[in-house]
């Protein structure tokens, strides 16, 4: 039966270099289809308020004044439209790269542990996290390790026994150090 945690993680910039420059490279591109989109409905609007005005002949306004009023409506309107997408796009990137960034945190931390002989407490990934395959091959190798760990240390514990394995069981103890402590 899997245990559900009862904690939160409140951390959403877990590796910053990678989420900022992911969230860059989305607010780059939304910029890039923006002022495309922009320009090519400015370009049409303006083209096609000509085409109608040159066609009416005599309209109250000069095309001039006509123009550049559009031209203030349509600037605010685009700034406050790409304001808040660029705020939205950037929340967005932040929480979508946590289920990357997130996951790859937690399973350094748990090769550094490892590395170092110490202990690791399986990795437990979110529901919509990426990487559950390498989580559970991970999981694997801890299970695997701890088993081997806790072999190792019932082994010491009898050797300990024996005046002549006094001197080995010294040199090998400082590689599990949790076997050293039970003693």
């Amino acid at each position: 039966m899997k245990k559900h945690r009862t904690w939160k993680r409140k951390i959403h910039l877990i590796n910053k270099p990678l989420q900022f420059s992911y969230m860059g490279l989305t607010i780059w591109i939304l910029l890039l289809g923006v002022i495309l989109i922009g320009t090519l409905t400015y370009y049409i609007t303006v083209t096609t308020i000509l085409a109608h005005t040159e066609a009416a002949g005599n309209v109250p306004l000069d095309a001039y004044q006509l123009i550049k009023d559009i031209n203030r409506i349509l600037l605010r309107t685009i700034g406050v439209v790409l304001a808040s997408l660029i705020v939205f796009a950037g929340a967005l990137e932040v929480i979508y790269m946590h289920r990357i960034a997130g996951p790859m945190h937690r399973m350094e931390k748990v090769i550094k542990e490892l590395s170092h002989g110490k202990r690791a407490a399986l990795i437990q990934l979110r529901k919509k996290d990426f990487f559950k395959n390498m989580a559970e091959s991970m999981n694997d190798l801890i299970k695997l390790h701890n088993e081997r760990d806790e072999k190792v240390q019932a082994i010491l514990k009898e050797a300990k026994k024996f005046p002549e394995l006094k001197e080995k069981v010294a040199e090998v103890e400082p590689l599990f150090p949790d076997s050293s402590q039970e003693s």
